[in-house]
């Protein structure tokens, strides 16, 4: 499983109006992670390794347990995180085993 989380609200400036993060910024941020999902899954494809994507969007909640959460949902044992997010992830960039999910609700 591909796994791509979006925390728009990580990003907010407080520069723009509400109205823009609604209509423009959130949009755009799913989107984007949208086909960051379907350009992994396709490389992934084209070496004949088949792959589920799910993107999910935080409301709030730390994007670790949404992680967390969502491999305990579906049966994972082992959590990889890439370095698409490595300086928010820095502490974290390790692969994790069901024992060790309880840290990754230490990551920011």
């Amino acid at each position: 499983m591909l796994l791509h989380v979006v925390d728009a609200m990580a990003h907010v400036t407080g520069f723009e109006p509400p109205l823009v993060h609604i209509q423009e910024v959130r949009p755009t941020f799913l989107r984007n992670g949208q086909a960051l999902l379907d350009a992994a899954r396709q490389t992934l494809e084209a070496q004949g390794i088949a792959a589920e994507t799910v993107l999910l969007e935080s409301r709030g909640e730390r994007v670790s347990q949404l992680i967390a959460d969502q491999a305990s949902q579906r049966g994972c044992n082992l959590i990889v995180l890439g370095p698409m997010a490595a300086a928010a992830w820095t502490a974290c960039c390790w692969a994790a085993t069901p024992s060790r999910w309880p840290a990754l609700q230490q990551c920011r």
